[in-house]
Order: structure tokens, then sequence, then C-alpha cells
């Protein structure tokens, strides 16, 4: 059975102590805690620490879900110390339309255009952001994030002067029907928008226009994939299309299909699991 109200049960992670019930809408409660998340009770923050059962599903099955607060402290910081997560985003993200009708693709702001495929012509443009990027790595470096960012602007068309067909896409990567894609916190979907979901675990986005591809961006798939492979499939299809597959904020490119299969073998960011927000903030306090 299947309850439409969560009985969610607070607990201090630090003494045991219960910290009070709240009954909430099964579909208000996040899918998973396993991504790092914040609860304001009372006007006070804290952080799950842990969460039992670990998932909505189970959660609801059962009725209620035990999670385990850490009260966090907010301090005042210089915001000159506030670090950056990332070392590049894109300039530009795409146009929205109405909500979503079935299941779609999450993804973060942030991540938008991370690792993507460039057509021969993009690709000559894409060594000016590149280097800017590996400077922002040589010298704004500090512990885990980085001091500036670069904002990229020099590649508009990533898929220029080149036709690919999403059919063809999805045949490469073994893929099912496209799904929506839509942004965390966003109301709508991105206008155009497709996800195609491969069994090796490899996620592949973008835009379309009358079957062609306005970009394709790439994502490791949230959950873990129900078939091993190396992709040698869709590290083929980009080879043998001349296409240049670029991770922007890890300053990495392939073209030739073994160091294609390398990238998508160490794909990064993660559907659901993306560390890329802006601020660390945790710097120094004042």
């Amino acid at each position: 059975m299947t309850h439409g109200t969560i009985v969610l049960r607070f607990v201090d992670a630090d003494t045991g102590r219960l910290l009070g019930e709240h009954p909430a809408p099964a579909d208000q409660v996040p899918e998973s805690f396993d991504v790092a998340t914040t609860l304001d009770i009372g006007g006070v923050r804290f952080e799950v620490t842990h969460a039992e059962p670990p998932t909505r599903a189970a959660a609801a099955a059962q009725g209620f879900m035990t999670l385990r607060l850490r009260r966090i402290d907010v301090r005042q910081v210089d915001p000159k110390e506030l670090l950056c997560s990332l070392p590049s985003i894109s300039n530009e993200l795409p146009p929205m339309s109405a909500p979503p009708a079935g299941e779609s693709l999450l993804l973060h702001e942030d991540d938008w255009r991370q690792v993507e495929l460039l057509s021969p012509a993009a690709a000559e443009l894409a060594a000016s952001d590149l280097a800017a990027i590996a400077d922002i790595h040589r010298t704004q470096r500090a512990g885990s994030g980085f001091r500036k960012l670069h904002v990229r602007t020099a590649v508009r068309e990533p898929l220029v002067d080149v036709a690919v067909k999403i059919e063809d896409l999805a045949r490469a990567l073994h893929a099912g029907p496209a799904r929506p894609l839509s942004f965390e916190r966003a109301d709508g979907a991105v206008h155009g928008g497709f996800a195609l979901h491969g069994p090796a675990g490899v996620v592949a986005y973008g835009r379309s226009s009358g079957g062609l591809a306005l970009e394709v961006g790439f994502v490791r798939a949230a959950e873990p994939p129900p078939v091993s492979g190396k992709w040698l499939d869709l590290a083929s299809w980009i080879g043998a299309r001349r296409l240049l597959l670029v991770d922007w904020c890890r300053v990495r490119t392939a073209g030739q299909v073994a160091d294609v299969q390398a990238l998508l073998a160490d794909l990064w960011p993660r559907a659901g699991q993306s560390p890329g927000r802006i601020f660390l903030g945790l710097a120094r306090a004042r």
C-alpha cells in the first residue's frame, strides 16, 4: 500500500532526541536524500544527516520517514571570501515553455552544456574559452573551489554547419523514447528540450528543431546502468561525424573513438547529484 501522506519524524542527529513530527504530502518529499539536503524549521536551518528509509518511495510504502537533523550555524561571511564551485558556466540558458508532460530529466542550471558535442566549425571557436578555463584552474584555485569563474561566450551554436538527427543519436545511444528536459526548481520545461537515456548509464540531452539537434550535452544517469558497456557505438558515431566531445570544466576534449570512450566513462556531472552550485560560501567568518 502506498500512502499519500508521509509522517516526517525529526530527530536530533547528535542527541537522538525527537524534535517533532510533521505529516507531509508524499509528492513534496524529495525522491532521495542521497544529495545534501537542508530544511528550514521555525526559522532555523538544519542539514539532513541521515534518512530512514532513504527514498520517498520506501517511505510512502510504510507511511513515515525518520530524518536525523543537525543545526546549521549561519555565519556572516565576507562576500569576497565566497568561492565558486565551478570554473566555468555557459553564458546563456535555453528558453522555457509549458510544464512537461510526463517524467523529465532534471538538470541544474549550472550544468547546462558542461559536457557537450561541438561541430568542427564550433570547435575552432572553443580555444579561447578553453584557454580561459585553464587559466582559472591555474590561478584561481582555492581548496575545492575557485575565486573566479569563466562565463563561456565563444560558442553560441555548438552544432553549427552539421545536421545531427535526433533519431540517429538515439540509435547510437540505444536509447528509448525521448523525455522532456527541465531545470531544478523551474516551473516549465526547456522549449524543444529532449533527454535520451541509454542503457549504459549515459544520458544525452539538449534542444531540437525539426528533428535536428541544436545542442547535445551529456550527463551520467542518476541510477546505476542496467547494462555495462564502453559506449562503443556512441563513441564511433561521434568519431565518424568528426564531432568533438568537450568537457569544459575539466578542459578535456576528445575526437578519436578511444578518447571519446574514455571521457564518457568519466562523465561529470551526474544527473540529480551535481556539485554545480555557484557559491560554496564557507571560507571565513567575520
